[in-house]
């Protein structure tokens, strides 16, 4: 049940409660059927074989009488020569013949062609009507039409058969109903689920029941809040990066008139590594509310751009002939691509890359060579500022925030990257995007 969505839950307790009605009412109607009129046509087979004894005890004259009183206005009982020779799933009646079989063995009389047949015409129009031929003792045969007055009809159609079909349809639109008050709530949970992938954020309309609007409404504007401090956040470290950048250039530059020595190649170093580390700060903060503007970026041409400047024998590549485009800005596709494929050849003598995509992704797949990374910390990788080469060496372990800035902008545009074991040595990063 923890898998089942409250649509399906409510759908499932509705036709749950209507099983049951029908059920109850089954119960109610065939207890009904065995004390009310079925009775009397239960009784109906004994009535007709102690009929057929009597005619058959009868002169011509008594029987002539006893099919005047019995005929009535509807003329429902005759003696013919012979029954209709007729055939057909409307002719037969099995169990009919049988029912009076019985009855007339009961009564001794043995031997007796019983035949039986439907009169209905159509199925509206049909009002229960058959008619039974049984052979009399003088060969000739007592004709006798019967109603079936055991079910209430509507236009020949038993009542019951309405009363499911209403029954149906008002379960029918009850669950039509309850989807469409449900709808609100789905738009919601997928609204939700997107909240944080992308900046900035649409409005959910405040839509259904009070308490759902309400709801709504709380989440727009904790929404609005959220996306006002984010907004705030990157702005803050944009001006933080833009006055410590000028202040940077002032000093490299008084460095600069420095004697040349060791001590003055370590503080442009240093110097250096600042500017890069405010930079991917920034970039850091950007790649939380990017916004992709809803064009296609080619990925395999992003690749090839990004390969052009190592050497061909470190690599290798599996890509389709057609181009691939998918949901990221050419910016965010590009920083993505080049912290992965920078990684690569920093840390692998050789790399291969394949590329492929189905019906709704693309995926892009590394295995190196590499040191790799230990399971424990595949997941601590996307942290910002975790490295997992623990100097403080810039130059060998990076600024620890490239593949954090790389797995925000896959997942702002709905993709998934992960790590995992190449399948030979090193590390496997696999990433998935959405196409466009």
């Amino acid at each position: 049940m923890k898998r089942i969505g409250l649509v399906t839950r409510l759908i499932l307790i509705i036709a749950a409660a209507f099983l049951a009605i029908q059920f109850v009412a089954l119960i109610l109607y065939l207890s009904i059927r065995v004390t009310g009129p079925v009775e009397t046509l239960m009784r109906m087979p004994d009535r007709i074989a102690s009929l057929v004894e009597l005619l058959d005890r009868s002169d011509p004259e008594t029987r002539a009488l006893l099919l005047e009183a019995g005929a009535g206005a509807d003329r429902s009982m005759a003696i013919v020569a012979e029954p209709p020779k007729e055939s057909g799933p409307r002719f037969g009646m099995p169990s009919i013949r049988e029912v009076l079989e019985n009855a007339l063995m009961a009564r001794g009389i043995d031997g007796r062609i019983v035949a039986a047949r439907n009169i209905s015409d159509s199925l509206f129009g049909a009002d229960g009507t058959f008619e039974v031929y049984v052979e009399l003792a003088t060969g000739d045969f007592l004709a006798l039409k019967l109603h079936d007055n055991v079910t209430i009809r509507l236009l020949g159609i038993p009542i019951g058969f309405f009363a499911g079909l209403t029954g149906l349809v008002i379960a029918i639109v009850a669950l039509i109903a309850i989807a469409r008050q449900m709808r609100p709530l789905v738009a919601l949970s997928r609204a939700v689920e997107r909240f944080g992938t992308a900046a900035p954020q649409n409005q959910i309309p405040e839509t259904g029941a009070a308490e759902i609007r309400q709801l709504i409404a709380a989440i727009n504007r904790m929404q609005t809040r959220i996306d006002t401090l984010v907004s705030g956040r990157t702005m803050l470290l944009g001006a933080i990066s833009h006055d410590m950048g000028t202040y940077l250039t002032r000093l490299r530059l008084r460095i600069e008139m420095m004697p040349e020595g060791q001590k003055r190649d370590a503080a442009i170093a240093d110097l250096e590594t600042m500017r890069a580390l405010l930079s991917q700060t920034l970039d850091f903060a950007a790649a939380s509310t990017a916004e992709h503007d809803g064009s296609g970026t080619p990925l395999v041409a992003a690749i090839r751009a990004q390969l052009s400047g190592i050497d061909p024998e470190r690599y290798a590549l599996s890509a389709p002939d057609a181009e691939i485009h998918v949901a990221l800005s050419e910016i965010g596709l590009m920083r993505v691509v080049s912290n992965l494929i920078g990684n690569a050849e920093r840390y692998s003598t050789h790399f291969d890359i394949e590329i492929w995509a189905d019906q709704g992704h693309a995926h892009l797949v590394i295995d190196d060579d590499g040191p790799g990374i230990a399971p424990e910390e595949r997941s601590k990788v996307f942290e910002p500022f975790y490295r997992v080469e623990q100097s403080r060496n810039r130059g060998t372990g990076g600024t620890g925030l490239g593949l954090t800035i790389a797995k925000q902008i896959v997942d702002a545009a709905g993709g998934a990257i992960t790590l995992d074991k190449a399948p030979a040595t090193g590390l496997r990063v696999a990433v998935s995007l959405p196409r466009v």
